[in-house]
């Protein structure tokens, strides 16, 4: 059986997974922020309880989450170590389903109908090639 040439998670529309990412972050990073001042932490203070300072200025780690300038988002597992050492629900941090939909509009819903149309004939076409290989 052939693999597909271009699988969907690669395809044109996969720029809303990224986009979405880096709307997440820069909610993520505000909601960090808030709660460090709440508890009267410094960035250095919250980066170095969390644990996440190999290596690097724990100032700086901490201000390149909260400031979201890498624009890639967060990992889990680091949302998971701030949540800990902020004594808070991970979901605590996250935007909410109306917060996301205000950014993206009616365009979020678009954009995933198509590409959920480019799996349905991406995993046809699989199966059709599968049918003719057997």
């Amino acid at each position: 059986m052939t693999k597909c040439k271009n699988p969907p998670i690669r395809g044109p529309d996969s720029h809303i997974i990224q986009e979405l990412g880096q709307s997440i972050g820069y909610f993520v990073g505000l909601r960090i922020q808030q709660e460090r001042m709440k508890k009267g932490l410094t960035l250095r203070e919250l980066c170095l309880k969390a644990g996440l300072a190999a290596g690097r200025s724990p100032k700086v780690r901490m201000w390149e989450i909260e400031s979201s300038s890498q624009n890639k988002g967060i990992r889990l597992g680091t949302l998971y170590v701030i949540a800990l050492a902020l004594e808070i629900e991970p979901t605590d941090l996250l935007p909410t389903k109306q917060e996301i939909e205000d950014i993206f509009g009616d365009g979020l819903m678009e954009i995933i109908k198509k590409s959920q149309e480019r799996v349905k004939r991406y995993d046809n076409h699989d199966n059709t090639e599968a049918a003719g290989v057997l």
